[in-house]
């Protein structure tokens, strides 16, 4: 898939996902759309085309939400008020509905990592182990936590980072879309600042490059095609063994009090929960 590029107001995006080296089909998918300010990045599972149904499913069922409920959560799901986290819980249904039509497309999963940008806010939610990062003033900062098995032995300290990077179990996941009737969804909220740069990414990229190496790229060019384009070949000449996909999205001209507001709401007062 080529990259692609568009500007609304103050806000500049590129996207990129490819297959990688090793698969023969690329079970991860994106969206955006800026009339919404709302970014999706998936990375389906379940074997041979089903997983990249899962993903496509996904993203397009978030798109729809913000598109056709105009942000209004169906007055049904009483699962949370926040309208991201609501537009996720409509993509696990769209997931499962689309698994119950096909006997053989039991098991059908897909991580999900979206990002909403409105007014002064900006609201992340994400479930499985696509990520997604902040890059401010040359620092790169995690916005999410894996629901993976090796990511919750590091955090109860069963594993070290290097012991979890060598682990023959980084595939298994704790929490996907379509895995469940009901889903947790951990959400963060950010105030953005002049020049931030969010990077939502399956983890065909974050597994074979180390955060110092994107950070390194992001901070390399103010192109962010290009920037999209070294971020995949770096995966790929690290093996390429799964699909890889980059969004990124760049906050440019915000008033001047949009910074102000941004370092008040940032460090211990950002905040995160799972709805």
């Amino acid at each position: 898939m080529p990259s692609a590029r568009a500007i609304r107001s103050s806000l500049q995006v590129a996207a990129k996902t490819d297959v990688g080296r090793v698969r023969t089909n690329n079970e991860d998918n994106l969206a955006y759309d800026l009339a919404s300010g709302v970014f999706v990045v998936c990375d389906g599972m379940g074997g041979q085309a089903f997983g990249e149904i899962a993903s496509k499913v996904a993203v397009e069922a978030v798109i729809d939400f913000f598109k056709v409920k105009k942000g209004s959560p169906p007055p049904e799901d009483q699962l949370s008020t926040e309208p991201l986290a609501q537009a996720v819980h409509a993509a696990n249904r769209a997931v499962r509905a689309a698994e119950r039509e096909k006997a053989d497309h039991a098991g059908m999963g897909t991580t999900i990592v979206a990002l909403r940008i409105e007014g002064e806010g900006a609201t992340i939610a994400h479930v499985g182990d696509s990520r997604a990062y902040l890059f401010r003033q040359m620092t790169l900062n995690a916005l999410t936590e894996d629901h993976s098995l090796v990511a919750e032995q590091v955090r109860r300290g069963v594993l070290t980072p290097e012991q979890a990077e060598r682990s023959s179990w980084q595939n298994v996941l704790l929490r996907a879309v379509g895995t469940a009737d009901e889903i947790e969804v951990d959400v963060r909220q950010i105030a953005p600042a002049d020049g931030d740069i969010f990077l939502l990414a399956s983890d065909g990229l974050t597994r074979t490059v180390s955060d110092q190496e994107i950070a390194s790229i992001l901070g390399s060019s103010n192109d962010l095609n290009s920037i999209c384009d070294r971020l995949i070949a770096a995966a790929n000449a690290a093996g390429g063994e799964d699909n890889i996909t980059c969004l990124l999205v760049r906050i440019v001209n915000r008033p001047w009090y949009h910074n102000i507001l941004s370092k008040l709401f940032s460090g211990g007062q950002q905040w995160q929960n799972s709805i």
